[in-house]
């Protein structure tokens, strides 16, 4: 019979079989931890020593757009203001409208004044014939700024018209409402009345909404509807969601319809409505809403 080498016989705990040292018969304490306590849960929403979480850096920009994004003036009139030494960051003057910056880290004056956000402005007007979409005409011709309300501050004209183009205009020194209106990815729909030469048929028409070919670039689908034919004209509606250059009249003009007149009645869910000719109004807060809402199933 083979001999078992050493004791198998597990050594008494203490009298009575029960372990000594009482509490302290537990596991070892670990280290840095005397008692032996296990450590409690980290607090929610605390990261810990080692978990890697950085906190997000604010974008920078240049400090004419800063300006801009501010509502103070456009950026081309703050890259003029930086050039002839209007802006200060930190106190000292920059010269150059790209100078990286944010007005959270560091001061930027302007004629000796902080920079801060302009009073937010949304006005709606309804564009007469003959006046130049722009703030400044170096020919002399009326502009659109010249109907807005005495006072209503720097603001500036979303979606061009042209100047035989009628219809609703939009202002605002929100740029990032602005960048919602004239993006063509945004989806936002644009409604026109035109008078055109001629009748188109329905191919003129379906061609109308799959698109038109200009400067290389097809067109994206489009809406029309005709309203009414006379002798020699007809009146239709359309809706596009794109604002390239004259995009309307161009369109008609690919298919042999000269546009005659034409006016803009929408904007997304901003109507012109019954506004009077070379009159504005606020933009209601509701519009701006339904405006700003993330559209389902992308453009329409």
């Amino acid at each position: 019979m083979k001999r078992r080498h050493g004791n198998s016989r597990r050594p008494a705990s203490g009298a009575g079989g029960r372990k000594q040292g009482g509490k302290q018969g537990g596991k070892p304490a670990g280290k840095g931890n005397p008692r032996g306590a296990r450590p409690g849960p980290r607090a929610a929403g605390k990261p810990g020593r080692g978990d890697g979480v950085r906190e997000a850096r604010p974008e920078v920009h240049g400090v004419a757009r800063w300006i801009s994004k501010y509502g103070i003036m456009s950026r081309t009139e703050a890259a003029r203001a930086v050039e002839s030494g209007r802006v200060q960051i930190g106190g000292k003057i920059v010269l150059d409208p790209e100078k990286p910056c944010h007005p959270e880290r560091q001061k930027i004056s302007i004629d000796g004044r902080p920079l801060r956000r302009a009073r937010v402005i949304y006005l709606a007007m309804n564009k007469p014939a003959g006046y130049i979409t722009t703030a400044f005409d170096p020919m002399g011709r009326p502009t659109v700024h010249d109907l807005l309300p005495q006072g209503t501050g720097n603001v500036q004209a979303v979606g061009r018209l042209d100047a035989d183009t009628t219809g609703l205009l939009l202002f605002t020194n929100d740029t990032e409402f602005a960048a919602r209106l004239t993006d063509s990815e945004s989806g936002v729909e644009k409604v026109y009345i035109a008078r055109i030469a001629g009748r188109p048929d329905r191919p003129a028409l379906r061609r109308f909404e799959e698109g038109i070919e200009i400067d290389g670039t097809r067109t994206k689908p489009a809406r029309v509807k005709v309203l009414e034919s006379g002798e020699g004209w007809t009146r239709v509606e359309v809706a596009i969601t794109e604002g390239r250059n004259r995009q309307v009249r161009r369109m008609w003009e690919a298919l042999g319809h000269p546009v005659h007149e034409l006016e803009r009645i929408r904007i997304g869910p901003i109507s012109l409505g019954d506004l009077r000719t070379g009159r504005t109004r606020p933009v209601r807060e509701m519009e701006r809403a339904t405006l700003q809402a993330p559209l389902e199933g992308g453009s329409r």
